[in-house]
């Protein structure tokens, strides 16, 4: 084989021997699903790609699945459940009794809790207080190991636990507390991850910031282990993680590796709502509160580091998948995404990507020009051939000072008052509530920073009529205007967030014929306003690469026609 060869399988070996993939969704999303067919070997998925070449779409299949026969290697799955188990199992059996009985809000008291447990398995309780003398001797070898030059022996006796053992009796666990209620084991786990999120311990709910990674760490743990004994047995580590339910945990695993790739699960809600009752057993209620905890809003700024929040995971992905209810049967639509895009890692640049991503990835790089102090979006309007007309994106209207250019001490001071509305200026309840929050401000404590304020905020938090921005969707349309464009039918809406009901009414009002979207917008626009008539746009959730992961994963390493020559050098 000739050296050139060599190099160039060399550097595509590196790509595919190292993956971790964190899987992001709403329970009942497919996370696990996914993550079952990561594990799997290439020939046991049968993604059933077409052999027969119409278009385009089939000819990227062609090229995936001819790559992937070749390179797929398996993924070793870490459940972000069995994490949580560990934690639960650093204390002892009466422990988890107490805290079910007097903490989780159940009708059913700590020692009905004992009963129906033994009752249904006399075994559970011996088994946890095995588990629990096993997490215990582990916990030491890592004290005594803080680097993890554990010796061979002790590697194995960790790799076993965590990899055998503390599936096994998690999975038995679940199965034990669902026969006493069916919602009182995500009851306990979601009030477990949220106390390890918050104090580093599964039954304290002090908040301590010292410990809001202690969830990532240690699957950076067992992340650490796979790679020591692929020291030693000379194999890749492609780890997918089910799930991560914090922005924080996926910012966490981005920041330490250029391989790290979080994959957003979506799913039609009566389809998820349908999985959840017909399969899991769950009541509407049940739904109801766990999609509650994964959406809560925030009350206090310190929550944002341990509450779980779904919708900024989304935000923070670079892989979405719809998980549809599929025609084809047996998931085959989600296994050909899973493919394409592990392939796309492994391969960079091996397809192009479709006109979806091209243009959503426009409306992406377009929000980051938004002088929003909070939510950035980004739109693209297109005509039916995917042909950008205009683009858009949250600010304040043109000629106005943007709001994170803004502050409220020279607002305070009555300087630079170019830049504030005679409203700011001039209305005395409004002053007086700035001057409130002005003299709270210590500058000490920003570091530099300009206190900027979001005016809607303090004025009137419910009104979006009193933002001062326009959304990226009405600039989007206020530019076809201003350049002269004439509308066209069949065009085409992308945006980063789903439009509110305002901005869905100007849509459909100007004809818009589908709407492409990666976050959904926390109001009733859908339901309300796109749904009905005889015209409704067609709102469609994007399914692509988004962000910088688009250029990494698009962006051939070697000019693909190099590649070839030297593949062939004799």
């Amino acid at each position: 084989m000739g050296n050139s060869k060599v190099a160039i399988q060399k550097i595509y070996s590196e790509k595919t021997e190292f993956v971790i993939i964190g899987l992001t969704g709403r329970t009942g999303s497919g996370c696990t699903t996914a993550a079952q067919i990561l594990s799997l070997d290439y020939d046991q998925i049968g993604t059933d790609f077409e052999s027969t070449v119409q278009n385009n779409e089939d000819r990227r299949n062609r090229i995936i699945s001819s790559y992937a026969k070749e390179n797929w290697k398996k993924f070793k799955v870490i459940e972000v459940r069995n994490i949580i188990t560990s934690f639960i199992l650093e204390e002892n059996f009466d422990m988890l009794i107490s805290f079910i009985g007097t903490e989780l809000n159940t009708s059913i008291s700590g020692d009905n809790i004992r009963d129906e447990l033994l009752r249904n398995s006399k075994d559970i309780e011996s088994e946890f207080n095995s588990m629990h003398s096993l997490r215990i001797s582990m916990k030491d070898i890592f004290e005594k190991n803080p680097t993890n030059q554990t010796s061979l022996l002790e590697q194995n006796d960790v790799y076993e636990f965590y990899f055998s053992m503390l599936p096994e009796f998690s999975k038995n666990l679940r199965s034990e507390l669902m026969k006493i209620n069916r919602d009182l084991y995500y009851k306990l786990f979601q009030a477990v991850g949220r106390n390890i999120r918050k104090s580093g311990h599964p039954y304290k709910v002090e908040f301590d910031q010292s410990k809001i990674n202690i969830l990532p760490q240690r699957i950076n743990k067992l992340i650490k282990i796979l790679r020591q004994r692929n020291l030693t047995e000379n194999t890749g580590v492609r780890v997918v993680i089910d799930s991560l339910k914090n922005p924080y945990e996926i910012s966490f695993f981005k920041d330490r590796y250029a391989s790290f790739y979080a994959i957003a699960m979506h799913c039609d809600n009566n389809d998820r709502c349908d999985r959840l009752i017909s399969k899991v057993k769950l009541s509407s209620d049940d739904i109801h509160r766990i999609d509650k905890e994964e959406f809560t809003s925030k009350t206090t700024i310190e929550e944002q580091f341990y509450l779980q929040n779904i919708p900024m995971c989304y935000e923070n992905s670079d892989i979405h998948l719809n998980n549809i209810n599929d025609p084809l049967g047996d998931y085959v639509s989600l296994k050909r995404n899973l493919v394409k895009y592990v392939t796309l890692i492994m391969h960079p640049g091996i397809i192009a990507p479709t006109h979806i991503e091209r243009v959503m990835n426009i409306a992406y790089t377009a929000k980051v020009n938004s002088s929003c102090l909070s939510r950035k979006v980004g739109a693209v309007v297109t005509d039916s051939n995917f042909v950008t007309l205009s683009i858009g994106w949250n600010s304040a209207p043109e000629g106005q000072v943007g709001c994170n250019y803004r502050n409220i001490e020279d607002l305070c001071k009555r300087a630079n008052k170019n830049d504030y509305s005679k409203f700011e200026i001039e209305n005395r309840e409004f002053r007086e509530k700035v001057s409130e929050i002005n003299e709270l401000i210590k500058e000490s404590e920003l570091h530099g920073r300009l206190y900027s304020y979001c005016f809607k905020d303090i004025y009137n938090k419910k009104n979006q009529v009193h933002t001062r921005s326009l959304h990226a969707e009405e600039n989007a349309f206020l530019q076809l205007i201003k350049s002269g464009s004439s509308f066209v039918k069949d065009a085409k809406l992308f945006t980063s967030a789903s439009p509110c009901v305002l901005c869905s009414k100007k849509a459909y009002q100007l004809g818009i014929d589908e709407i492409y979207y990666i976050d959904q917008y926390p109001d009733i626009s859908e339901d309300h306003i796109l749904n009905q008539g005889e015209n409704k746009p067609k709102l469609i959730r994007f399914n692509g690469i988004i962000g910088s992961s688009y250029h990494k994963l698009y962006s051939p390493i070697i000019p693909y026609k190099d590649e070839l020559i030297l593949m062939l050098e004799k």
